[in-house]
């Protein structure tokens, strides 16, 4: 007996099928608004052409087993949430950052869960850095050393806060101010820096570093200039003990724009410079001398000169005070300002430590940790806005761009040479 097809055709109840979500539908639709799904809409894709948009999910209960794959087809982010309360992977909100970014969804009747791991499930606690240019402002979010290193590191610390100009914030050190230095606005935005007019003023401090700490020390700065000096030297410090001219450190800027360091030995001279210092734009400058590494200077946070075989320190006692802002007989006065002024003892790290501290610890930015991060199973990401425009986001590279962790923050040291009106992100994806 032949076989016929509708021999094997039956009736089935529909309220005996499972729910919508195990049966993909194929139907799908492009938003250019926020979106509200619907219980009823049928909907399996949907793709949205506008960034800055929304879809809110449909309520959990409702829909048992229901599957969506939600498209990012716009240069901008589209955000994903749930109804309420109610969450996917854990989160009341995801977001597709980029073009093509997807992600599938499937509900369990009570929250939603991410099918794949796509790039929606970056983790969006990040921090926005304002006008990160060559303003008063390049430097925002970045941390004075005291935030990462251990007590009686710190020799002296000096924040130059209004009503605290002379403050050593660790307590030892109190500067003796010449000529009323005026408070101003310094790297993050706050009266945190001194103002030094060129002319009379600048700080002593008559007993700093008579005693040099015996694997050495480092000398961290943010360094301001008005001017670029016409003919002589301007001072950001300088000291001398026990031979005076010939038992000195220091370091200034010069007629040619170029920042040095130097120290003096027994008559032995080393200069380490960089050129191309320019007025209006705030520097982060770290001078440092040890048994381990001799001399170097870092310039926003970039090793730009040293000489290793200079590894024997100047010797303790008293030739001059420490001056800040001038040099030992205050002249070739500073036309600038200085903020966050730091006198840091390295005998308290260890030689393998002094390489990376130089840099990672002394220039470096600070962001809240997210919250969800609770080991260091991740990685950060970096993105730059353009003009500060999420649809002109992208991700950027930095080769020295490197990541600590603590208990409550993330570390990036250095920082690129962004437009003023740029915006800097970071985001952690497990």
């Amino acid at each position: 007996m032949a076989v016929r097809e509708y021999d094997f055709l039956v009736n089935v109840e529909t309220d005996s099928l499972p729910n919508q979500g195990t049966i993909d539908s194929v139907k799908s639709a492009t938003k250019s608004a926020n979106y509200q799904v619907l219980d009823d809409d049928a909907l399996g894709t949907i793709i949205f052409d506008t960034g800055g948009t929304t879809l809110t999910l449909p309520t959990a209960a409702d829909n048992l087993d229901r599957r969506l794959y939600i498209i990012n087809d716009s240069t901008g982010v589209v955000t994903v949430d749930g109804e309420g309360a109610e969450t996917i992977d854990g989160e009341t909100s995801i977001t597709l950052d980029r073009q093509y970014d997807t992600v599938a969804l499937q509900c369990d009747g009570t929250e939603w869960f991410s099918i794949t791991h796509p790039p929606a499930n970056e983790i969006q606690d990040f921090t926005v850095i304002g006008s990160v240019g060559d303003t008063a402002q390049q430097a925002a979010g970045h941390i004075p050393p005291t935030d990462f290193l251990g007590t009686g590191t710190d020799i002296a610390y000096y924040k130059f806060a209004s009503g605290a100009m002379t403050t050593d914030e660790e307590g030892a050190y109190t500067l003796s101010d010449n000529g009323s230095v005026a408070n101003t606005t310094g790297i993050l935005n706050t009266n945190f820096a001194a103002s030094f007019n060129g002319t009379t003023q600048y700080f002593t401090q008559a007993t700093l570093l008579d005693t040099i700490p015996t694997k050495g020390w480092a000398i961290s700065v943010w360094a301001y200039f008005d001017t670029i000096p016409g003919s002589d030297n301007v001072y950001i410090f300088d000291k001398r003990n026990v031979a005076g001219p010939d038992e000195r450190m220091e370091c200034f800027l010069d007629s040619n724009s170029i920042l040095s360091f130097t120290t003096t030995v027994s008559g032995t001279e080393t200069i380490t410079s960089v050129p191309n210092i320019e007025a209006g734009k705030w520097y982060h400058i770290v001078a440092t001398h040890d048994t381990t590494y001799g001399m170097r200077l870092f310039v926003d946070g970039i090793f730009v000169s040293g000489d290793s075989s200079v590894t024997t320190m100047i010797a303790n006692g008293t030739a001059t005070d420490f001056y800040i802002g001038a040099r030992l007989v205050a002249d070739r006065k500073l036309d600038g300002s200085l903020a966050q002024f730091t006198v840091i003892d390295v005998d308290a790290l260890s030689n393998d430590y002094i390489e990376q501290y130089h840099v990672d610890l002394l220039y470096a930015t600070k962001y809240d940790r997210p919250a969800v991060f609770v080991n260091d199973d991740f990685h950060i990401e970096a993105r730059i806005q353009e003009d500060g425009n999420t649809g002109l986001e992208h991700p950027i590279e930095w080769n020295l761009m490197e990541v600590k962790r603590d208990s409550n923050y993330i570390y990036r040291s250095g920082t690129p040479g962004f437009s003023s009106t740029d915006k800097l992100r970071l985001v952690g994806r497990k």
